[in-house]
């Protein structure tokens, strides 16, 4: 036997008995089946309507299971896309800032280079002792780190 006759396909029904065999007729060859022919007929029309049945209670399923997915697909897009639009204004907000930040970076080099290039050593040295008369604490720390820094480049 073969698996299609096995497990009917969803799509196709089976087939319903067309009558009654001809062995299984009364004497004249008209009428009710007789006998074991006829329950046995009676039970292939069962099993195929029961068949039937199934088959269709499967379709509906697969039809409410698909309709289901494809609303949870739709749903998933739809929030892949609100993602991305949150990212996009999320990268243009950090590149605005990293911009900023980068372009005062920018304007403090340039100050320093211009400090060098209009001092002489004598007067960098003058405007050091200001900083650290004002900022003593600070300048405790920044001398320990570049006391650090200095004694790891000699080892």
């Amino acid at each position: 036997m073969e698996y299609h006759d096995q497990h009917p396909s969803p799509q196709d029904d089976i087939p319903v008995s067309t009558g009654p065999e001809m062995s299984d007729l009364g004497p004249q060859g008209e009428g009710e089946p007789q006998g074991e022919g006829a329950t046995a007929t009676k039970v292939k029309e069962n099993v195929r309507e029961k068949l039937n049945q199934g088959a269709h209670r499967v379709r509906e399923g697969l039809e409410s299971s698909r309709q289901a997915t494809s609303s949870r697909l739709r749903s998933a897009s739809h929030g892949i896309r609100d993602l991305e639009t949150r990212l996009g204004q999320g990268m243009e907000q950090a590149r605005e800032k990293t911009s900023a930040g980068l372009e005062a970076t920018s304007r403090r080099v340039e100050s320093m280079a211009e400090y060098l290039e209009q001092h002489d050593s004598r007067q960098m040295l003058e405007d050091m002792k200001v900083v650290v008369r004002r900022n003593p604490g600070k300048s405790m720390i920044a001398g320990l780190l570049v006391g650090l820094f200095v004694g790891r480049l000699l080892r």
